[in-house]
């Protein structure tokens, strides 16, 4: 599997759901010190809001169970998710690109994968591999697990809010 791109991958009411969700009171946004993931042995000078979804409230939430359902038929397979985390990046003077990275460490199986979900429009964005992708609201990004990638934080909107997913497919 290389990197695919889902244009418009909710439903319109899906989308603005979910969007209002994350947006809302309801979630608890965390002080993170590195944009890195929290088991890299490195830590990067740059920080981020984050959210982590727990499995729980992923498998019960109907905003997740449709989101699920949605990124199954995507990808045409079904999908154990072994993290989903919420990144909320506030506008900065200047555009600041993350330090490259991949999500999981250690063993990563072929059929692991990274998912990109953007709830905002801007400047921001996510590059892959050697490609830069806009941040577009409602577009989907996957690629394999074992890829280099990276995220930008905005100039022109005040907040860029991402949905990062890990999962292993077809899983028995």
């Amino acid at each position: 599997m290389n990197r695919a791109i889902y244009k418009n991958f909710l439903s319109d009411k899906q989308f603005l759901l979910l969007k209002k969700y994350m947006s809302s009171c309801l979630i608890d946004w965390h002080f993170f010190e590195s944009t890195l993931p929290e088991n890299f042995p490195n830590k990067d000078n740059n920080y981020l809001l984050a959210h982590p979804i727990k499995k729980n409230e992923y498998y019960s939430n109907p905003n997740w169970i449709n989101f699920h359902k949605k990124l199954e038929e995507s990808i045409e397979a079904k999908l154990k998710i072994t993290r989903v985390k919420c990144n909320l990046y506030l506008a900065q003077h200047t555009i600041v690109q993350h330090a490259f990275h991949k999500d999981l460490i250690g063993e990563i199986f072929d059929n692991c994968i990274t998912a990109v979900f953007n709830l905002t429009t801007c400047n921001g964005y996510t590059i892959v591999g050697d490609e830069k992708i806009m941040s577009k609201e409602n577009e989907l990004i996957v690629f394999p697990a074992n890829t280099m990638h990276c995220g930008a934080v905005q100039t022109n909107t005040q907040t860029r809010i991402v949905i990062n997913i890990n999962g292993e497919k077809n899983y028995v």
